[in-house]
């Protein structure tokens, strides 16, 4: 899978997350904003990984 993040690490984006939502990210909003930008994924394995936990939630 292709990260989006770019040079941003994992704890940058948790505490970006953690200031505009006002509590910790969960797990699910994690994987999205690492590997989708704008709503869209790089490849079909992320998409299909969304897509998945979408139908589980």
């Amino acid at each position: 899978m292709v990260q989006v993040t770019g040079k941003k690490s994992y704890a940058r984006v948790r505490e970006e997350l953690k200031a505009s939502k006002g509590q910790d990210p969960s797990r699910l909003e994690m994987f999205r904003a690492c590997f989708s930008k704008d709503g869209t994924t790089k490849n079909l394995e992320a998409s299909n990984a969304i897509v998945s936990t979408n139908a589980t939630t």
